[in-house]
């Protein structure tokens, strides 16, 4: 495991004391675990972001020209305002 040496702003010491109590983990474990989690995230990549969307569009039974209209409409009336 690597460690950085990275400076926390004295302003969020005590809520990140107070969590990682909460937590019942040391404050260095806590900072580990939102890293991670936040990179974690970042890495979801857009067709994981779409898979609901498109899951749904499938069980609709709504053909690609439909879907193609449903998104034409919507730029005309996002462009319209």
């Amino acid at each position: 495991m690597t460690n950085f040496n990275v400076p926390i702003p004295d302003s969020c010491v005590p809520a990140l004391e107070a969590q990682a109590r909460t937590a019942g983990v040391e404050p260095s474990e806590l900072i580990r675990t939102i890293v991670t989690r936040a990179l974690e995230q970042a890495s979801v990549g857009l067709d994981d972001l779409l898979l609901d969307f498109r899951t749904e569009v499938v069980s609709s039974g709504m053909t690609e020209k439909e879907l193609d209209n449903l998104f034409q409409d919507a730029r005309r009336a996002a462009a319209s305002r």
